[in-house]
């Protein structure tokens, strides 16, 4: 313990003597390790997404297209879209975009079937 306080006081004698000199040291340290452990952060984030997709399988969006725009597609094809190997649920969906607010900031709207949520949002 000794030996620790020894080159604590030194580094802090050192920090005293030079100020202008540790402070850009202190600033460079910053600049060069912030980015470095912000993308070690997003790297983490990206790899958990990319198990979580593996754990829980994919999801594949079906919609119709009519002149080149969206549209829904009936609900008669759930049972053919049931019947694809793979497919373990099909639940059907409304999505639409829009804006709110005076700002006119755009939002997604999604609408799902009641029976599809979860039992703690109901």
């Amino acid at each position: 313990m000794h030996k620790l306080w020894e080159i604590s006081r030194t580094g802090l004698t050192a920090i005293l003597l030079h100020p202008l000199r540790s402070a850009v040291t202190t600033v460079a340290l910053i600049a060069i390790l912030a980015p470095f452990t912000a993308g070690l952060g997003i790297s983490q984030g990206l790899q958990q997404q990319a198990e979580d997709s593996i754990r829980f399988g994919a999801n594949l969006y079906v919609t119709g297209s009519r002149f080149g725009r969206n549209v829904p597609i009936a609900i008669a094809v759930i049972p053919e879209i049931e019947k694809l190997d793979g497919v373990t649920a099909v639940i059907p969906r409304i999505v639409g975009s829009t804006t709110l607010g005076k700002d006119r900031e755009p939002v997604v709207v999604v609408g799902l079937p009641v029976a599809s949520l979860p039992p703690a949002t109901t």
